[in-house]
């Protein structure tokens, strides 16, 4: 039986001049329940899914010759957003006319998600075959916020031994007026119910030590299942305030650790390395550890409580002197000039025991006088791992020394010897011409094949130069950066003079230049 529609003409319109063809909606019947007009709102209340059969009405002048045209369904988002085509396009044939007049109607479907909770809109547009465009007024479309649970707590870690209660709570929100709404509680052995009421439970873990199930609650709006809302329940990490005390420097013989706080927990004990000290168990919370070689151990409490979970309580020992193993060794240049900054360091990580580090220069400290101008001086670092000398101003061999103490003493030694003033690599001056022409001096700082300038590549190369004419006077000085000296527009006379370079190492190079 076709249904009576009450429909009243809106001509809520936007009119091509070009076209004079008008389009209108007039009602839309949405989901065969309610039918509105006048551009009034289409409200979707909860529905998921909603269909809508749009009745519209095309009319065009006497004098329009032709019809034809594209009629399509727009859904806007929000007021900001482009309009999409939904349903199917309808192609309108003149021959669908009836005088002035053609009236039909479309179908689209349209889902929640499609719209916001107000917004929205729908609208009709009609194009021509030639182009011209005409579109009825907007329908607004709006929903009701959808109905929604949140369950508290989602997640709970319980501490091993901790039995206290628990609260779970269900709050609902967008219920629509009148519904029922009821909640099917889930939990199973492990709990214990110490109150309940529509929205909320009260359970208390039965055990300390076994760790209860999840607890969940199923929503039902008017007997519609809903979203099953969860807490998840874990095991809280096992952590103590338990320490361990005793001297951190075993040099002889033995000594004794204890450890405190425990609680209830087992104490299982343990050396990690037995080839330096071994470990004797006096009680649970007691042991002694004895001095068989040197170097570091950890001694280690581990507690286990009776969840079975298991934390650890270190300490570390230094056992007798420190030593300082084959793999490290003593950074740093083998050969310096006079009253040079040098840096040394100690290599590797394996250091076992070293707190501080001791560094010493042996070699002649004085100059033949007596006094200390020509000493090796500590600059910064002495304690630490890297140290900063300056080099004295005498000729020769020097060791430098370092040794790392600790609590038990000193470790052996590691050194580096360090030839001062004479060059076993002497550079020498290389120029690119000579005579010297238009004022423009090349020349290059030449190392012997097969010498180590490493450790000077590593410094900051910084060197001087200065030509003096044959009455000893300086006419040109500068310093460079690098080992080519490039001197441009030289403006001195004609004739012989002397280039002499001093490195940063306070090697000096001299070679005789002509002027032309």
């Amino acid at each position: 039986m076709k249904k009576i529609i009450f429909t009243i003409l809106l001509y809520c319109t936007i009119t091509s001049m070009n076209s004079q063809i008008t389009t209108t909606i007039i009602d839309v019947l949405v989901n065969s329940q309610t039918t509105i007009n006048n551009c009034n709102v289409l409200d979707f209340g909860t529905n998921q899914n909603n269909n809508l059969i749009i009745y519209f009405k095309l009319q065009r002048p006497q004098s329009l010759p032709n019809g034809g045209g594209t009629l399509r369904i727009y859904l806007k988002y929000n007021s900001n957003s482009i309009p999409q085509v939904i349903g199917v396009p309808r192609n309108i044939l003149d021959s669908y006319w009836t005088n002035t007049n053609y009236e039909s109607t479309m179908n689209c479907d349209i889902s929640a998600s499609q719209i916001q909770v107000s917004g929205s809109s729908i609208s009709v547009e009609f194009e021509t075959n030639g182009g011209i465009k005409t579109q009825s007024c907007e329908y607004p479309i709006i929903k009701s916020t959808p109905p929604s649970f949140s369950f508290t707590p989602t997640t709970l870690s319980l501490p091993c031994g901790d039995t206290s209660s628990r609260t779970f709570t269900i709050t609902p929100a967008n219920i629509p007026s009148g519904a029922n709404v009821t909640y099917q509680w889930s939990y199973s052995g492990g709990w214990s119910t110490i109150s309940q009421t529509s929205t909320s439970l009260t359970l208390q873990p039965s055990s300390g030590t076994s760790l209860p199930p999840t607890v969940s609650v199923t929503p039902s709006i008017n007997g519609v299942t809903q979203t099953t809302k969860t807490c998840s329940i874990t095991r809280s990490g096992f952590t103590s305030i338990a320490s361990i005390t005793g001297n951190s420097n075993l040099c002889s013989s033995s000594n004794t650790y204890t450890i405190s706080n425990t609680g209830t927990n087992t104490i299982t004990w343990s050396c990690s390395n037995t080839a330096i000290a071994t470990l004797n168990i006096i009680s649970p919370t007691s042991v002694t550890l004895t001095k068989i070689g040197s170097g570091t151990v950890n001694l280690v409490a581990t507690l286990t409580n009776s969840c079975n979970q298991t934390t650890t309580i270190p300490k570390s020992v230094n056992v007798g002197s420190p030593i300082l193993p084959a793999t490290v060794f003593v950074n740093g240049a083998t050969y310096t000039g006079y009253n040079q900054t040098l840096n040394y360091s100690l290599s590797g990580s394996s250091i076992n025991g070293g707190t501080s580090y001791q560094w010493s220069v042996d070699g002649q400290m004085n100059d033949d006088g007596g006094l200390t101008t020509c000493a090796w001086q500590i600059l910064s670092g002495q304690g630490t791992r890297t140290v900063t000398l300056k080099s004295g101003c005498i000729s020769g061999m020097v060791v430098v020394r370092v040794v790392a103490t600790g609590g038990c003493g000193s470790s052996n030694t590691k050194y580096i010897y360090v030839t001062v003033g004479s060059n076993p690599c002497p550079p020498t001056l290389r120029l690119s011409q000579n005579p010297v022409k238009e004022g423009n001096l090349v020349a290059d700082v030449i190392y012997p094949p097969n010498c180590d300038t490493s450790a000077r590549i590593a410094n900051t190369i910084n060197n001087e130069i200065k030509i003096y004419d044959f009455n000893g006077n300086v006419v040109y000085k500068s310093k460079q950066n690098s080992d080519k000296l490039i001197i441009n527009n030289l403006e001195i006379k004609k004739g012989i003079y002397l280039l002499q370079v001093i490195t940063e190492k306070g090697e000096i190079i001299k070679e005789k230049i002509i002027i032309e």
